[in-house]
Formats: C-alpha cells, sequence, structure tokens
C-alpha cells in the first residue's frame, strides 16, 4: 500500500501533533498547583493520590482532571474524583468544591450522578471498585 506524498504529510502532521500535545501536558502537570492548603497534608497526600489512580483507572492525567475541559472522558474521570474524595475522606461538599476549583452544586450533581452510574453501568462499577481496592477502600 503506497501513500501518496498529502497521506505522508498528514501523517507527519499528525504524529507531531500527538507528540506537541504530550508535551504540553507534561509542562501543565508541572503548573498545577497542588489541593487548597486548606487541607492537611495527610489530606493533600490523599487527594494526589485518588488523582493518580484515577489516571491510572480512567486514563486522564491529573492535571486535566483538575482544569476546566468538558470532554466527557474527563468530566467522568473528574466526577469518579469527586466521588472518591466524598468517599474515602469524609469531606464535606464546599471543601471538595474547592479542592476541584468547581461550584458545591456540581459537586453534588457529580457524587449524584456516580452513585446512578455505580447502581446502573457494571463496567463503571468495577472500574470504581478497582480504584478503591488501589486506594485501600472497602467496595
Amino acid at each position: 500500500m503506497n501513500l501518496t506524498n498529502q497521506q505522508l504529510a498528514v501523517s507527519n502532521l499528525a504524529q507531531e501533533a500527538r507528540q506537541l500535545i504530550m508535551k504540553i501536558e507534561l509542562v501543565l502537570q508541572q503548573l498545577i498547583p497542588s489541593p487548597p492548603a486548606s487541607l492537611t497534608a495527610d489530606q493533600q497526600q490523599k487527594v494526589k493520590l485518588i488523582l493518580k489512580v484515577v489516571e491510572k483507572r480512567f486514563g486522564v492525567p491529573s492535571h486535566r482532571v483538575l482544569d476546566r475541559t468538558k470532554e466527557q472522558h474527563v468530566v467522568d474521570a473528574r466526577h469518579a474524583a469527586m466521588w472518591l474524595v466524598a468517599r474515602g475522606m469524609a469531606l464535606d461538599n464546599l471543601r471538595i468544591a474547592r479542592i476541584f476549583r468547581r461550584d458545591r452544586k456540581l459537586v453534588i450533581h457529580a457524587i449524584k450522578r456516580m452513585n446512578d452510574l455505580l447502581a446502573n453501568e457494571p463496567a463503571f462499577n468495577e472500574t470504581m471498585r478497582l480504584a478503591q481496592k488501589d486506594l485501600g477502600m472497602k467496595g
């Protein structure tokens, strides 16, 4: 199968774009601040661990979970992280909202949505069960 010059150029540009995105994501990881100082050092570490587990289970880098992206797979990961923080750390919705730089109402929505998904989506339930296991939480 021979590719035309135009197809090769498009393929090369796509590869360069993927490499550039990876570099940008690495730089953004360095720029994302730690969770708010209103958390204890232990709580900050727990939030970071939850973000790492969400990254592992959902394939979404921590900085993307914390940014304003509305891509559905990122939103799903963000909501899962909020749910894990709520369940694993027993923080109130306002503090969770501050961690994720969101509104308290969005946290309430995210937790409700996660509970609905857990009740109705076996594959999602399994992903969250594994995330909880990674965190040493009981499922």
